[in-house]
């Protein structure tokens, strides 16, 4: 099956570079990946077949779990969904709709600059959150856009409580 292996292939940056701090995260590595391996049949078929689930927030909990018991469609739908929903957040900000030649370049841009500070490191949905506060800025100004840290800010927020916490 061709999109199990561009997903194990994307595990090479979400998962195994930029690894998750513990399995409470599990869904940035799972999230970014299904998101990604559905991205990827967008940039080559027209059509992003990312599986999305958006029926409650992600499961992140505090306590420690049991790895075994947190591998159902959560970490991946409900991560790709995500993802998905931060991409249209962006995309927003910069006055862009999804799936525009310049939406897209955003998105690949911030997503290989967040990818860059979060690699080779173990990471939370906090970094998450603070390394795109830090880039997106700049990111959408690259493209044309015009936005300020406080709209940034109000994006993320609103994406995090959606989503998140």
């Amino acid at each position: 099956d061709p999109g199990s292996m561009v997903h194990e292939l994307i595990h090479h940056w979400w998962g195994d570079t930029a690894k998750m701090w513990d399995w409470n995260e599990l869904w940035l590595s799972e999230g970014f990946t299904t998101y990604f391996t559905g991205y990827y049949d967008e940039v080559t078929s027209g059509k992003n077949t990312a599986c999305a689930k958006t029926d409650g927030r992600l499961r992140i909990q505090i306590s420690p779990i049991d790895p075994l018991s947190i591998f159902d469609d959560t970490p991946y739908c409900k991560g790709a969904s995500a993802i998905n929903a931060l991409r249209g957040e962006i995309a927003g900000l910069a006055g862009l709709k999804l799936g525009e030649k310049l939406e897209r370049q955003l998105f690949e841009s911030a997503m290989g600059k967040l990818f860059g500070r979060l690699k080779f490191k173990n990471v939370t949905s906090e970094d998450l959150r603070t390394a795109l506060s830090e880039l997106l800025k700049e990111e959408i100004e690259a493209v044309g856009g015009v936005t300020t840290q406080e709209k940034i800010s109000s994006a993320l927020d609103s994406w995090w409580s959606a989503w998140i916490k």
